[in-house]
C-alpha cells in the first residue's frame, strides 16, 4: 500500500511540474520558430528588392555577374542558420570581388589577367575605392547578425533547458515526503485537509533541490536576453541593415564612379600599364559604361516602393519576445510557491503539518533519509545557460561570438565541471571569432554599441592564400604598389578574390570569364602569355617611377627582323 501511495504521489508531482514547465518551454519554442520565419522573410524580401533594382539598372550585365551578390546573401543566410561563416571575411571578399568587377568595367578598353587584378585589390584598403561604405556596412552587418543569431540561439537553449529539467529525477526522501504530505492526512482520519503552505514549500524545495543552482543562472540569462533584445531594437536593428543593403551597395558603386579615374591612374602607376584591348566604343553585349553606373535616377522611387510594400519587422517581434522573457526572470525561485497553490493559506490555524493538524511553525519536520546526490543532468543544463549567457553578453557589447559543436563542449564540460561552471560564470569555451563556429576562439575588437558609424578595429581575417601555380622563387610574382611607382612590396601574397575559384582566368571588360583550367605546379616561372598585363618586379622598375616594359633580345630580334625577312621572301616569289 505504501509503495502504491508513493508512486501516486510521484505521478502527481511530475504532472504538476510539467503543467508549469511545459507552457514556458512552448513559449520559447514558438517565439524561436516565429523569429526564424520573420528573419528569413526579411532576408528574402531584401534579396528580391536587390535583384529587381539591379536588374532594372544593369540589365544583362547584372545577370551575368549576379553571383557576386547572391553569394553574399547566401553566406549571410548560412551564418544565421549554422554560424559557420566568418562575417568579416565574407564582407571583405565581397567588396574585393566587387572592386575587381567594377575596376574591369570602368577600364573596359584594357584587358586584365588574374594576377594583375590581385595587384589591384591588394591595396584596396589604401585607395578606398568605395569610400567608407565597406567599413560601415561590415560593422553594421557583423554586430546585427551576431546579436540576432545569439538571441535566437538563446531562445533555443532556454527551451531545451526547461524541457530537460523534467528529466531530473527527485530523491527517495522527496518521494517519501510527498507521500506524507498528500496521503498521510487521509490515513490519519483527516480526509480533504490541505497541507500548510510553509510545510508544502519545504517539501517542494527538497524535491527541487537540484534546481536551486539554476535560479541565479536563469536570472543572469534572462537579463542578458533582455539586453540583447534592447540592442536589436535600437543600434543593432537588423531591419535597418538588411532592408537597405541594395542602396548602401549602390552608394559604394557611386563612390567608385566619382573617383574611378584617379584610382585607375594610381593603380596603373603602381601595378604597371595594362594591356590595351578593345576600344571603349566597341560595346560587348550590353557592356556597362561608367556613365551607366549612376543610381540616382532610380533610388528615390525604389525607396518609396520598398517602404510601401515592406512591413516585415524583426525588431517588433524581438520586442514581444523580450517582454515575455522578462516575465520569466523569477520563474525558478517562484516555482515552489506555484506548485503549492492548492495548499492552505499562509498562517492558517488548522492545516496538515505532516504529522498532525495545526499551525506549522518550524522547518525541522522533514524526514531526510539520504544525503543529496549529484545530478549530472542538471549540471549540463546549468552549463548550457552559463555558456549562452556569456555569448549573449558578448553580442550585447558588439563582439564576435564563436559557435562550437554542442556535443564537444558538453563532453569536455563533464570532465572539467569545476573549472567551467564556477560562481563567476566563466566558461572555458567562451570567446569570439566572427561567429565562424569551429576552430579556436580568436580575439576581436569591440565596436561601441551606440555609435552606428563607429569602427575601432578591422578584425580582418586572413583570407589571402597562395596559389600553387604562383609559388615561385624569383621576382616575377612580387607585386609592387606606390604612388611614385615603387616602394611597398608584398612577396607572393596572392589574392583569391571572393573564393569563387578563379585561377588564372583573365577578366574581360564585359564581365564574362573563361571556365578555369588548373595549370601544373611550376618550380620556375612559366612564360607570360603575349598580350596580357603582369605587374613588374622591383628590379624592373626605373628610378623615376615610370612603368616601362623591358624587352628580351630574342623578342627584339623577332619583332624587328621578321618584317625584313617577309619582304625578302616576297621579293623571291
Amino acid at each position: 500500500m505504501e509503495r502504491k501511495l508513493s508512486v501516486e504521489s510521484r505521478q502527481e508531482f511530475d504532472t504538476n511540474l510539467k503543467n508549469l514547465l511545459n507552457p514556458l518551454a512552448n513559449l520559447f519554442s514558438k517565439k524561436n520558430v516565429k523569429l526564424n520565419e520573420v528573419f528569413y522573410k526579411l532576408l528574402n524580401q531584401s534579396r528580391k528588392n536587390f535583384d529587381e533594382m539591379f536588374s532594372r539598372t544593369y540589365g544583362i550585365l547584372y545577370q551575368q555577374n549576379a553571383y557576386v551578390f547572391t553569394t553574399l546573401y547566401d553566406k549571410l543566410e548560412d551564418y544565421f542558420r549554422n554560424g559557420e561563416q566568418d562575417l568579416q571575411v565574407t564582407m571583405d571578399n565581397f567588396f574585393k570581388l566587387l572592386y575587381q568587377r567594377m575596376f574591369t568595367v570602368f577600364n573596359v578598353q584594357y584587358t586584365f589577367n588574374n594576377r594583375y587584378l590581385r595587384c589591384v585589390t591588394h591595396h584596396m584598403e589604401q585607395l578606398k575605392p568605395f569610400g567608407e561604405v565597406p567599413k560601415k556596412l561590415t560593422t553594421q552587418i557583423k554586430r546585427s547578425f551576431v546579436a540576432l543569431r545569439t538571441f535566437a540561439q538563446g531562445l533555443a537553449i532556454g527551451r531545451d533547458v526547461v524541457k530537460n529539467v523534467l528529466k531530473v529525477n527527485p530523491s527517495i526522501s522527496c518521494v517519501h515526503e510527498l507521500m506524507r504530505m498528500t496521503h498521510c492526512s487521509t490515513c490519519d482520519g483527516h480526509k480533504g485537509v490541505r497541507p500548510c503552505l510553509p510545510y508544502c514549500r519545504e517539501v517542494i524545495n527538497l524535491c527541487l533541490i537540484h534546481h536551486q543552482p539554476l535560479v541565479e543562472s536563469w536570472i543572469d540569462y534572462v537579463d542578458a536576453m533582455v539586453k540583447v533584445g534592447e540592442r536589436l531594437e535600437n543600434p543593432f536593428n537588423i531591419d535597418n541593415v538588411v532592408q537597405p543593403v541594395n542602396y548602401k551597395i549602390s552608394d559604394a558603386i557611386m563612390n567608385f564612379q566619382e573617383s574611378g579615374v584617379d584610382i585607375s591612374e594610381k593603380v596603373f602607376k603602381g601595378c604597371g600599364p595594362p594591356q590595351l584591348g578593345r576600344k571603349r566604343r566597341e560595346a560587348v553585349r550590353g557592356e556597362l559604361t561608367p556613365e551607366f553606373l549612376d543610381f540616382r535616377s532610380n533610388d528615390r522611387q525604389d525607396k518609396k516602393r520598398d517602404r510601401d510594400t515592406d512591413d516585415v519587422s524583426v525588431s517588433r517581434h524581438v520586442h514581444e519576445i523580450k517582454t515575455k522573457i522578462r516575465n520569466s526572470r523569477d520563474f525558478w525561485s517562484e516555482l515552489p510557491t506555484k506548485m503549492c497553490r492548492d495548499a492552505a493559506k499562509e498562517g492558517a490555524a488548522s492545516c496538515w503539518t505532516g504529522t498532525k493538524l495545526g499551525k506549522y511553525e518550524a522547518s525541522s519536520g522533514l524526514n531526510i533519509s539520504e544525503p543529496p546526490h549529484h545530478s549530472s543532468e542538471m549540471d549540463e543544463q546549468i552549463m548550457r545557460i552559463k555558456v549562452i549567457t556569456n555569448k549573449l553578453l558578448d553580442a550585447y557589447l558588439g563582439k564576435d561570438v564563436s559557435w562550437i559543436d554542442e556535443e564537444t563542449w558538453l563532453k569536455t564540460s563533464n570532465r572539467q565541471n569545476e573549472e567551467t561552471v564556477g560562481d563567476d560564470a566563466t566558461v572555458g569555451y567562451e570567446g569570439s571569432g566572427s561567429g565562424s563556429g569551429d576552430g579556436p576562439p580568436a580575439s576581436s575588437g569591440h565596436y561601441p554599441p551606440d555609435d552606428e558609424d563607429a569602427y575601432t578595429s578591422s578584425g580582418k581575417g586572413d583570407d589571402r592564400t597562395r596559389y600553387e601555380d604562383d609559388s615561385y622563387d624569383d621576382d616575377e610574382d612580387i607585386y609592387l604598389y606606390s604612388n611614385s611607382g615603387g616602394g611597398r612590396r608584398d612577396n607572393n601574397n596572392a589574392y583569391e578574390g571572393s573564393g569563387a575559384g578563379w585561377d588564372g582566368d583573365d577578366y574581360e571588360g564585359s564581365g564574362g570569364f573563361v571556365p578555369k583550367t588548373r595549370r601544373p605546379v611550376h618550380k620556375t616561372p612559366p612564360h607570360e602569355t603575349p598580350g596580357r598585363s603582369t605587374p613588374k618586379s622591383e628590379g624592373e622598375q626605373p628610378p623615376s617611377g615610370a612603368s616601362k616594359e623591358t624587352m628580351s633580345l630574342n623578342r627584339a630580334i623577332t619583332i624587328y627582323m621578321l618584317p625584313a625577312i617577309i619582304m625578302f621572301l616576297g621579293s623571291l616569289v
